[in-house]
This record gives structure tokens, sequence and C-alpha cells, in this order.
């Protein structure tokens, strides 16, 4: 992905891809949550995404050759290293931007995957024992084996939750922000630490289901 055009090409009107996407698409079918027709997941930025998804690929096919080993995790780590040297070299031109899911994103980002792709093979694969008797084992096992369901499940509930709306004073509000707004934006001190209470009280929820359906065996697949 090649950012040209404008003052700062990776701003929301310099980026090339907006206007790529509001003349193929048109500015109604774009995302409006930032003042500007403006899509992150746009044309543009589809092709490098689609380079990560072939990364991971070829990363799977890596390990689907043969029962992992020492020689593999190397290999991996080898690789992962690579990758985040690159991806720093790019993004001395190229800043690292995910929601134009810039080249040196890409690099970087796969780098890191592969590094803890490497780091849990070593530990779940080449030391099961050790790792079967940890619980954050049994955690990570039980995400796995509904990895998808999780992930869409996540990005739908919201959504569907957001359709139960009230007035709150002159706005209008929903359950989540409801829930942030009160239980969390309140805690005293840094905003930020309300945001990540917040975040991860989303997540052990998501994690505690997780847990729940390995328990009873029920697994999503496609």
């Amino acid at each position: 992905c090649v950012a040209f055009g404008g003052a700062d090409p990776y701003s929301l009107e310099g980026f090339f891809g907006t206007a790529l996407d509001r003349a193929l698409l048109g500015p109604a079918h774009l995302y409006q949550g930032e003042g500007a027709a403006f899509d992150p997941e746009g044309l543009a930025s589809t092709v490098p995404a689609v380079a990560q998804v072939l990364l991971g690929h070829a990363a799977g096919r890596l390990i689907a050759r043969q029962p992992p080993d020492a020689a593999l995790v190397a290999r991996l780590f080898t690789l992962a290293c690579g990758l985040l040297l690159l991806g720093y070299a790019w993004q001395l031109s190229m800043p690292l931007n995910k929601k134009l899911w810039t080249s040196s994103y890409v690099l970087h980002t796969s780098g890191l995957a592969l590094a803890a792709l490497a780091l849990l093979l070593q530990w779940l694969d080449l030391r099961p024992r050790a790792a079967a008797q940890g619980s954050f084992g049994s955690l990570l096992l039980a995400f796995g084996r509904n990895a998808l369901f999780v992930f869409v499940l996540s990005g739908l509930l919201p959504r569907v939750l957001d359709l139960l709306r009230w007035r709150e004073g002159e706005a209008w509000t929903s359950p989540l922000p409801w829930l942030y707004r009160h239980a969390f934006a309140a805690l005293p001190g840094d905003p930020r630490f309300g945001s990540l209470a917040y975040a991860l009280a989303v997540l052990a929820a998501f994690v505690a289901l997780a847990l729940w359906m390995d328990r009873r065996r029920i697994y999503i697949r496609v």
C-alpha cells in the first residue's frame, strides 16, 4: 500500500485511498464516524491486508508440514525477527498506521504474530505437560478452540446491543456506552485507566464464555 497525494498522505483527506473509495463506492457507503466520509478498511487497504493473510497462510503451511520441533520454533523466530527488522526500516518512510493498514504495519504485526506463535509452539507443543498444568494454558486452548466464534461475537454483540437505545440527558445512549460512562469512565485517576479497565472487563467476559463452551465441549467451526 503506497500512500500519496495531499500535504499529508496519511491523513483522512490526503490518503489516496479516500478518493478511490469515494469515487468507486460513494460517500454514502463509507464510514462517517470521524467527520469525513472515510473507510479504514477501504479498497486500497485491502491489498496489504490480503498480503498479511497470505503471510499467515504460509506460516500455517510451514507448521503443518511436520510435527513441531526446536528447529521449527527457531525458524519461526528467525522469520519473525526478519519481518520486524523490515517493518522497522520501512516505517522510517511509511509510518505504521493500523487504519490504513500500511505495508510497514503488515510487516511489524506479522513479525509479532510469528514470534507469539513460536512461543506458543514451544510452550504448548514442545512442553505440553507443563502447559497443561497451568490455568493460563487452559485459557488459551479454550480461546483457540472457538476463536472464530468469539471474534464474530465480539463484533456482533455491540451492534445488537446498540439497537437498545434510550435518552440520557440531551443524547441517546445504549447498554455498552452507558456501562462505560457510569462504571469505568468515572474511575479516579488517569482517564486511560478507565478505558483499560473497560477493555479488560469485556475481554474477561469473552474469556468466561470461551471457558464455559470448552468445558461443555461446544466448538463452533466453519
